[in-house]
């Protein structure tokens, strides 16, 4: 199944251009989150069968009116349709950028910056424990842990502008003093402990890298295969069998590895080798 997103001011101008309800309703009949069922056409040429899927402005994930076709999905129809919505006559439509539906979920208030990354990461996610952290953080969890943070940071400099710009009024105490210092620690555990959140995520983002690293013979692309559990590597008992760096990714117990086989540290005899050996 496929489905073609149109988002904007011109969305049902466009949807209604090419799709027809089987109950003849229009597009703009269609309620705010309704299905219509129906066929696309293209020069009055029937294409596909299709749904309607129609969210009103402000309520879509761009904060735009959006009009969504989810048809059966084939490369060639799934062409002929985006083909024959952006050249429709009087209307401007184009294809979307990489990630432009969710900046313009940024701009019209719909996420900040913080769950407009993580839908890619989301969508990138290449391990369970990835994805997990990715949809916390498109919820909406790292927002609210900055802007306690925010919120806390906020609040000690104004105490401590106030002592400062009225010192006269007797508002410095060692229990306000205290008081501060204990808020300060807490900012500063807090911060450190969403610093390690951003280096575990890292991990399960991008991996730890693991390099087979030695002298020829002794084992690397095997024990490469043997962690793949399968022949991914060439073995011979000729010395030099590996030239090039291979890559391969793996989950270990869910932790993501990047297994790295090198060729084996050794005198290179060619030019080949000598590159090897030297990645």
């Amino acid at each position: 199944m496929g489905a073609i997103r149109i988002s904007g001011p011109l969305a049902y101008d466009a949807a209604s251009r090419v799709f027809c309800a089987k109950s003849g309703r229009s597009v703009e009949d269609v309620p705010g989150y309704g299905l219509a069922y129906g066929g696309v056409y293209v020069e009055d040429e029937f294409i596909d069968q299709a749904l309607l899927l129609k969210m009103k402005a402000p309520h879509s994930f761009t904060g735009e009116d959006v009009a969504e076709l989810q048809c059966h999905g084939g490369p060639l129809v799934m062409q002929r349709i985006l083909t024959a919505v952006c050249s429709l006559h009087g209307l401007t439509i184009r294809l979307a950028e990489p990630g432009e539906f969710s900046l313009r979920a940024f701009f019209n208030g719909k996420m900040d910056l913080s769950q407009a990354e993580a839908v890619m990461e989301l969508v990138s996610a290449n391990n369970p424990r990835a994805a997990r952290l990715a949809a916390d953080q498109m919820e909406g969890r790292l927002s609210r842990q900055i802007g306690r943070l925010k919120e806390g940071i906020v609040n000690l400099l104004a105490e401590i502008e106030m002592e400062v710009d009225f010192p006269s009024e007797g508002l410095e105490t060692s229990e306000n003093e205290s008081s501060r210092r204990s808020g300060l620690g807490r900012l500063i555990e807090e911060t450190d402990e969403l610093l390690a959140i951003a280096d575990r995520g890292r991990i399960y983002k991008d991996g730890i890298r693991v390099v087979f690293y030695g002298r020829p013979n002794a084992g690397k692309s095997s024990l490469l295969n043997a962690l793949l559990r399968e022949p991914r590597a060439i073995v011979t008992p000729e010395p030099g069998t590996t030239r090039d760096v291979l890559e391969e990714r793996i989950l270990l117990k869910g932790l993501p590895l990047v297994l790295v086989d090198t060729a084996g540290v050794r005198h290179a005899g060619g030019a080949a080798e000598m590159a090897g050996v030297d990645l």
